[in-house]
C-alpha cells in the first residue's frame, strides 16, 4: 500500500488515498462498512488519517447461505430450533468463516442474549437455540449472518405452547 501524492500530512481534510496492489485478482470486502468492493487486482482506497481500514480478500465471490431450521423437544422437554448454514459458494467449504445465529421473537424483538458466533467446518456450520419455558407460542425468525459479507439468510419456525 502506498498513500497518495500528497501523503498523510498533505490530505485535505484529514483523508488519504492509498493504492493497494494485490499480487492477483481478489474479491474484496469493506468490513467496516459491511460492503462488497468488487473483484479487483490494485484499488484506491480513502481512509482518513486516524481511521481505521479493514478489508477482507476473498479468492470467490461470497453468496447468501443457506439456511434450515425446525423445531424440535429436547430429551428434557425444553423446545429448541436446531438450525443449520450452507456456505455458498462452493469453494467457501474450504475456507473456515463466522457465521452468526440471531433469534427474533414472534413480537419480532431480537433475544441478544441468544446469539452466538459459530465457526464453519466443511463449508457448514449449526447451532440449537434452546427456548425458556416461559416463551411464547407463535412464529420466531432465526438469521444466519456470514460475517465477512454480512448476506444473511432467514426462516421462521412456528413454536406452540
Amino acid at each position: 500500500m502506498t498513500p497518495n501524492s500528497r501523503g498523510a500530512h498533505g490530505a485535505p481534510n484529514g483523508e488519504q488515498t492509498l493504492r493497494i496492489r494485490l499480487d492477483g485478482p481478489r474479491h474484496i470486502y469493506d468490513l467496516a462498512n459491511n460492503a462488497y468492493l468488487g473483484e479487483k487486482r490494485d484499488y484506491d482506497a480513502r481512509m482518513r488519517i486516524d481511521g481505521l481500514l479493514c478489508h477482507a480478500l476473498v479468492p470467490y465471490r461470497i453468496e447468501k447461505p443457506g439456511l434450515e431450521a425446525r423445531t424440535r423437544k429436547n430429551a428434557g422437554g425444553a423446545m429448541t430450533i436446531v438450525c443449520g448454514a450452507t456456505l455458498h459458494p462452493k469453494a467457501a467449504a474450504a475456507e473456515r468463516q463466522v457465521i452468526r445465529f440471531t433469534l427474533a421473537a414472534p413480537d419480532g424483538k431480537e433475544w441478544t442474549d441468544f446469539a452466538a458466533n459459530v465457526i464453519s467446518r466443511n463449508g457448514a456450520a449449526a447451532h440449537t437455540f434452546v427456548l425458556p419455558i416461559n416463551a411464547p407460542a407463535g412464529e420466531w425468525k432465526v438469521a444466519a449472518r456470514e460475517a465477512i459479507s454480512g448476506l444473511e439468510a432467514e426462516a421462521v419456525c412456528a413454536v406452540s405452547e
